[in-house]
């Protein structure tokens, strides 16, 4: 089963394996770098397939993630949206998902779910 996961671009989520689908035989994924970077290695290690979707600015110009979005969800069969809340590109996903009925699991940011965080600066690779 291919699992989309977005979030929020100034999240960071611990555990990943928590919020996963143990059906999951793919993750597609395109929303946030380090997200990404995170699930990129979570599927790794898991053994599991691996797809980003990147933006095509050439084709839809400034509209290409807009875009993005609609391809990252339309890839899946199900999707996990870790969300600040606040990002109304993340409220965009949910809504779409609810409106052409693509199972969506919403974990938010909260002070209870020390394994959702959010962390501003940039991103370093190791």
């Amino acid at each position: 089963m291919k699992v989309a996961v977005v979030g929020s671009k100034e999240l960071v989520v611990i555990n990943l394996q928590n919020y996963i689908p143990d059906r999951a035989t793919e993750i597609v994924c395109g929303s946030s770098k380090r997200l990404d970077q995170a699930l990129l290695k979570y599927a790794s290690e898991k053994g599991l397939g691996f797809t980003e979707v990147l933006p095509d600015y050439r084709t839809f110009g400034r509209r290409a993630p807009i875009k993005q979005r609609y391809d990252v969800i339309s890839a899946a069969d199900e999707v996990v949206v870790f969300w600040d809340g606040v990002s109304q590109n993340m409220k965009m996903v949910i809504d779409h998902c609810n409106r052409v009925k693509i199972p969506v699991t919403v974990h938010v940011l909260s002070a209870r779910n020390s394994d959702i965080r959010i962390v501003r600066g940039p991103i370093f690779n190791k």
